[in-house]
């Protein structure tokens, strides 16, 4: 582990469990096609063009937001991507839902979130806290939405790791 990284023992433990349990995962799936399926059910082929337009088969997902109808698919597959651990990809997804709703809070939330990839001890936090900046101040949230904003304001704020991580759990 780097040695930048002064994480308790508690969260040393929890990130080599998390590392031991994608490992025995990626070794369970047979083909990517099984975790992320771009062809329909019935086995045609996958569709041309703009690879963001699709809908992923990732599984089902409800979490009410306050985004546009319309940026909801991509919020939601970036969601999806996201808890997959793709997140270069879930990135692309929170920066379309934020394309079509430039007031959607949680696609700047879900960018930002992207960014923090523990499960590889990688994390941007300059990066992230500029997305979450870029949050406009008028943008509707919820009550819920908001606790979800204030809790990466604290992961990505400009305190030490182990107070932060204290702080966000």
């Amino acid at each position: 582990i780097n040695a930048e990284y002064e994480l308790p023992i508690f969260l040393m433990v929890d990130h080599l469990l998390i590392s031991f349990l994608v490992l025995f995962l990626v070794f369970e799936v047979s083909h990517v096609e099984s975790c992320v399926a771009f062809a329909d059910p019935e086995g045609q082929e996958p569709p041309t063009g703009d690879p963001l337009s699709v809908s992923l088969n990732l599984g089902d997902l409800n979490f009410e937001n306050s985004g546009s109808d319309a940026a909801q698919t991509s919020f939601k597959n970036g969601l999806l991507l996201l808890h997959n651990f793709w997140y270069d990809l879930a990135t692309s997804y929170f920066q379309q839902a934020q394309q079509i709703d430039p007031n959607f809070a949680m696609a700047y939330w879900g960018e930002a979130i992207s960014q923090n990839q523990q499960l590889w001890l990688s994390e941007n936090v300059e990066l992230s806290a500029s997305i979450m900046a870029k949050i406009p101040d008028d943008a509707p949230v919820t009550s819920r939405e908001q606790a979800f904003i204030d809790a990466a304001n604290v992961l990505f704020s400009d305190s030490p790791l182990a107070d932060r991580y204290q702080e966000y759990n």
